[in-house]
């Protein structure tokens, strides 16, 4: 079953990227500026600067880890280049196109393979 959109509480898409380009998942200035623009193109409002820290140890960990505030509530990014790996996570109270949000990842990254899950989060009352 393709899922393209989902109504709820808060939609929240976890994802698992593999073999991506190596020098794109090592590139802060190119993360930072995949997370200014990724809200817009869902049609989210950030609702702060992206955050972009990378850590640069000989380890298979090392990586860079960003992340954006929305109205709606946040996406965060963390990347291991040395793996051609990252996991993303958007998050919105408001629905969003979660297929359109796969194609500007795989375009930015190369990414060859995303494992995707969607969870909706919802509000019980008593």
């Amino acid at each position: 079953m393709k899922v393209s959109k989902i109504d709820g509480q808060g939609n929240h898409l976890l994802l698992e990227c593999y073999d991506g380009n190596f020098d794109s998942l090592n590139d802060e200035n190119l993360i930072k500026n995949f997370l200014e623009i990724l809200p817009s193109k869902l049609k989210l409002n950030k609702i702060s600067e992206a955050q972009v820290v990378g850590y640069n140890k000989e380890e298979l960990e090392s990586g860079i880890s960003g992340m954006i505030m929305m109205a709606e509530s946040h996406i965060s990014i963390h990347t291991y280049p040395k793996k051609n790996f990252a996991v993303a996570d958007v998050f919105s109270c408001k629905e969003f196109n979660v297929e359109e949000c796969l194609r500007i990842l795989k375009n930015r990254f190369g990414f060859k393979k995303i494992n995707k899950k969607l969870i909706v989060r919802e509000y019980e009352r008593d």
